[in-house]
């Protein structure tokens, strides 16, 4: 096997011994000879090892490298995930004591934690988006101490003490941080889509992201971030994320067809990056908090005491974190994690989609239709997607062909006119005798509406006929038709 340039050359050398019958050439390897022979050599032994390498990393069973692992993941509909941010076990403290002694009129104090807080342990930042709410409450002498605790998923806990020194767990303390990027997005052509890359340093995971587009005349909105395009129309408000590397993600907004056409629009992406697994080491600390707390007191009427409020500094004193471990963290896979990772998720066939599947990703997008699933092969699954087809009102329409309803006149008569002509109808031109009329009905799309028969009120006095009808629902305008055994015509009335 040729595994070296030298063996490469060895390999001519005999050839040229074995056909020439020298048996005893000898080659100068820095001559013009040896200079053919090594060029022979390299070029062999580097297509060599680019063809080895393509057909190593083509395939997921033999691929090693994280970029082309990435490749085969999104080949095959694997989601790799995000990373997981560490949180940290332990207790916040506040000493009562340590504050100002609350004024004889006051008879609840509160005092807020800032919401999101920062907790710096170690050299590494933590947030908490809980809100932590500490209570005296009571008369002087015989006061209550609590803590009223609310996470970011709205659930409220309380955690009485008895003491002023009150004790509460630490609630979703998190390690990250936020970043933000702002971009102008130029005008790119409808079909296309718009690249931003956000490259992240070495020691940093992305852990979540948001994105927020607005567009030109517009206001600012939360775009759905998606990795597949296909199931979007032409107004899903997305833009898709590639995870192109370890540390390259790609977010695309859309073209027109998939995802909503935003040239010239502003979007800005916050990125949450976190250490992932590099802060689970930290043994049992204190951490610092950042901010200034709000001090509020109220009376027994439950009035703010305006002299009683303002702000205090966080202290090593009044506030203590206690952080007895940090765990949690997880990095994004690499490596064989990655690979066995996507090999289990290609042999468990959960990659493969059947027919409630179908349904409920469709039913994320369109609301009208059913799925007929046929199996015609082992291998083979079919998906038909049928949509209710409706019209402007959106009612349910049984054929796409539209026939006007002839207008029968017979069925509305007016009998038995005068001979008197009024003073304000002097001009009048109706002819006495029997008269026809029909009322329709028209919608703003021009069509007639379907409806009741309209039935008119008729007043007949003189060579005049007045007609009062009920309002249609949805009318822009009526059509009057009227017809005599001498004439037939139409007149146009406003909806108002």
């Amino acid at each position: 096997m040729l595994t070296n340039p030298k063996d490469f050359i060895d390999y001519y050398v005999n050839i040229l011994k074995n056909d020439y019958k020298f048996n005893d050439l000898k080659i100068n390897y820095h001559g013009f000879v040896g200079f053919i022979m090594n060029l022979f050599a390299w070029t062999n032994y580097d297509l060599k090892q680019y063809y080895d390498y393509l057909f190593k990393e083509g395939f997921l069973a033999t691929a090693e490298e994280n970029k082309n692992l990435y490749l085969h993941a999104s080949k095959h509909g694997y989601f790799i995930g995000n990373a997981v941010a560490a949180t940290v076990n332990g207790t916040f403290t506040l000493d009562m004591s340590d504050f100002p002694r609350k004024l004889t009129n006051v008879y609840r104090r509160e005092i807020t934690l800032p919401s999101p807080m920062t907790v710096t342990i170690g050299s590494y930042e933590f947030r908490t988006d809980s809100q932590y709410v500490f209570i005296e409450e009571g008369i002087t002498g015989e006061e209550k101490y609590y803590c009223q605790i609310t996470s970011d998923n709205d659930r409220q806990r309380l955690v009485s003490s008895a003491s002023k020194i009150i004790k509460v767990p630490i609630y979703n303390l998190t390690q990250y941080e936020t970043v933000s990027y702002t971009k102008v997005i130029p005008s790119y052509d409808y079909g296309d889509y718009y690249p931003y890359n956000i490259v992240i340093s070495d020691e940093d995971q992305i852990t979540d992201l948001t994105v927020n587009i607005k567009v030109v005349g517009g206001t600012s909105e939360e775009y759905t971030i998606s990795r597949v395009k296909s199931f979007d129309t032409s107004i899903s408000k997305s833009v898709y994320l590639t995870q192109k590397s370890e540390k390259l993600y790609t977010i695309e907004t859309g073209n027109g067809y998939h995802g909503v056409h935003v040239p010239g629009a502003t979007m800005v992406v916050d990125v949450k990056y976190t250490k992932a697994s590099t802060v689970n080491s930290l043994a049992r600390q204190n951490g610092t908090a950042s901010g200034e707390m709000t001090v509020v007191g109220y009376n027994s009427s439950n009035d703010i005491v305006e002299s009683s409020g303002g702000s205090q500094p966080f202290t090593s004193t009044n506030f203590i974190v206690d952080a007895y471990s940090v765990a949690g963290g997880t990095d994004i896979p690499t490596d064989s994690e990655l690979k066995n990772d996507i090999v289990n998720w290609v042999q468990s066939r959960d990659n493969l989609i059947n027919k409630t599947d179908f349904f409920n990703a469709f039913e994320s997008y369109i609301k009208d239709f059913d799925v007929v699933f046929k199996k015609s092969q082992f291998i083979d699954n079919n998906f038909y997607l049928c949509r209710t087809l409706r019209d402007q009102y959106k009612n349910i329409l049984y054929t796409t062909n539209y026939t006007y309803k002839c207008l029968d006149y017979q069925s509305d008569v007016i009998k038995n006119l005068t001979a008197t002509v009024l003073d304000a109808y002097t001009g009048s031109t109706l002819t006495i005798g029997r008269c026809y009329y029909k009322i329709m009905a028209v919608d703003k799309f021009y069509r007639a509406i379907p409806s009741d028969s309209i039935t008119a009120t008729i007043f007949t006095t003189g060579q005049a006929i007045s007609l009062i009808w009920d309002v249609v629902p949805e009318a822009e305008y009526y059509k009057i038709f009227g017809r005599t055994n001498s004439y037939d015509s139409y007149w146009t009335v406003d909806k108002d």
